[in-house]
């Protein structure tokens, strides 16, 4: 909107250098990438249409203050998030409207409390509220709306509603032009019936196709004037591939497994059978849900960036909601199914609220990076200090019963040895040199034998090092790691580490480490070695000790 209605401006964007100096709202412009001679947007335009009339009052009111008038400042934010909050609340209270129209008022509410406040819907319509899938939500609860009236009393002006939030939703989120199985499927009684609807109603059809197509068309009419081309692919390198969709990690895997940051809609689910008794509504709910979640794990970057759990589920929450009613409806009959479900949901909205604050405060949830260890490591844990954050690393939870402590390796670098051309006299923790990792460089691999013949009682390792850097490397992908693998007759079994630069402080020498469990399968020797990814920045190790522990 800003490239369009202030500056002018929405093939070069000269005026982004000076945006993202000022605000930094992101660290680079991922939203737009260079094509031809200027500058493509990422994202269809759909959300942008949906911010408009925010967007309008933030406007006005920079234009009538001290703020600047540039896109970007304080009333643009205000009056976007605001309005953002408007549009949850609309989407919540016409989800209540259908919910209505097959249950009642009791277990309606208890849905929307479940879907509301217990799933990662809560995130989006509030903290992330700006968000595409907000919106989407809202528009699919419209679209069940427009569709259920349009099946009591078919008209033309439903009939352009219908297609017109079609189209919205297509052009917001291409993938979600799937919504348009709502109306084509709602109410189900048989091809011979549908048919019939169709032979009947085909005017209505076409008007619905009609409005969806003309606003869809906005999308390629943005593209033919800033780049000449009538459809171009703007998400570049990322895509799908339908025939390996990643549908066990978006179901259930710790790094961002749909059941296991919203295990509420587990109820959804197992309520999907139930709805046979809801005279339509169960062969559109189970098709559209196999469907999108198809779609949705076939996208190559299937963990869908630094979000709270599976955000692009959310939306289909408004037609899964039928379901959720469904099981809640037949949970709430009979005195025990009742006490279990509510202690289930309660649990699960307790959760939610605890694991968003985990996300959105300084409660140390990754968005990105989660896995098994670190998630039980944070479980309803409120005090995450800075070293668990080497858990999202290693995967391995520290051991909490030591008792005797075994050296196996020790390093001061203060002698010869294979690692010569790495020590330095430029700093030191204890001694007069370090080993210096310069950017871009690995150390050399430090072996040592042990197999696993020789555990015994031993329940793991622990390998630890002083570190010091002039400069903290601040980019994940850049660190600094220190790693422990495991190799079988010089075969590399595993490879674990941890990225010390998480815990390093410019100009001071910091102790890091981290534990290790051995592998169930046989190993004959233990490697160490340190790799610097970083471009710029140079790290230096003193006193690198591997030891063994036996539990007590």
């Amino acid at each position: 909107m800003p490239a369009y209605l202030i500056y002018q401006d929405p093939v070069h964007m000269e005026f982004k250098d000076e945006i993202l100096k000022k605000y930094i709202p992101t660290w680079d412009l991922y939203q737009a990438f260079p094509y031809g001679e200027g500058y493509v947007m990422k994202y269809s335009l759909g959300l942008a249409l949906q911010y408009l009339p925010f967007f309008a009052i933030g406007h006005f009111w920079a234009l009538g203050s001290d703020y600047p008038a540039d896109g970007f400042s304080l009333p643009y934010q205000v009056a976007i998030h605001w309005g953002s909050l408007l549009v949850a609340f609309l989407g919540l209270w016409v989800m209540r409207l259908n919910l209505r129209r097959f249950f009642s008022d009791t277990i309606s509410a208890i849905t929307l409390l479940g879907i509301g406040i217990g799933t990662n819907y809560f995130n989006y319509a509030s903290v992330d509220a700006a968000l595409s899938h907000n919106y989407l939500f809202t528009l699919y609860s419209l679209l069940i709306y427009a569709t259920i009236r349009w099946h009591e009393k078919p008209g033309r002006g439903l009939s352009l509603a219908i297609g017109g939030l079609v189209g919205l939703a297509a052009l917001t989120r291409p993938t979600d032009l799937l919504c348009v199985l709502i109306p084509l499927l709602w109410g189900w009684d048989g091809w011979k019936n549908r048919l019939s609807l169709f032979g009947k109603q085909w005017q209505n059809f076409a008007l619905a196709a009609l409005a969806a197509a003309l606003i869809g068309s906005l999308q390629l009419f943005y593209w033919k004037s800033v780049s000449g081309e009538w459809v171009v692919y703007s998400y570049q390198d990322q895509g799908f591939n339908f025939l390996k969709p990643h549908l066990a990690d978006v179901f259930l895997s710790y790094k961002k497994g749909w059941l296991v940051y919203t295990p509420i809609m587990a109820l959804a689910l197992l309520g999907i059978p139930l709805l046979l008794r809801k005279k339509g509504l169960f062969w559109l709910t189970l098709i559209f849900f196999a469907l999108n979640f198809w779609i949705v794990s076939s996208w190559e970057v299937w963990w869908y960036g630094g979000s709270f759990g599976q955000r692009a589920m959310v939306q289909s929450y408004a037609l899964l909601a039928f379901p959720m009613a469904a099981f809640s409806e037949w949970a709430w009959k009979k005195g025990w199914s009742r006490m279990l479900f509510l202690t289930f949901a309660l649990f699960c909205i307790a959760l939610n609220l605890f694991q968003t604050w985990q996300a959105r405060g300084e409660g140390g949830f990754d968005p990105e990076n989660m896995n098994k260890a670190y998630y039980w490591h944070i479980f309803f844990n409120p005090r995450v200090t800075e070293e668990d954050h080497l858990i999202l690393d290693s995967d391995e939870r520290p051991f909490r019963k030591k008792a005797e402590v075994e050296t196996l390796f020790f390093r001061d670098f203060e002698s010869p040895g294979p690692d010569s051309l790495h020590i330095s006299r430029d700093t030191a923790f204890s001694g007069q040199f370090s080993m210096k990792i310069e950017p871009l460089t690995n150390s050399v691999i430090y072996s040592i034998p042990f197999s696993s013949d020789m555990r015994g009682k031993r329940i793991g390792l622990r390998l630890s090092g002083r570190f010091f850097g002039y400069k903290k490397e601040w980019d994940i992908w850049k660190m600094g790691q220190l790693h422990l693998a495991f190799a079988l007759e010089g075969t590399t079994l595993r490879d674990k580490l941890v990225r010390v630069p998480r815990l390093m402080k410019s100009r001071h020498w910091v102790e890091i480490g981290a534990d290790f469990h051995f592998p169930e399968e046989p190993f004959d020797e233990i490697r160490l070695y340190f790799a610097n990814p970083s471009e710029v920045k140079t790290v230096y190790i003193d006193d690198l000790k591997l030891e063994v522990f036996a539990g007590k």
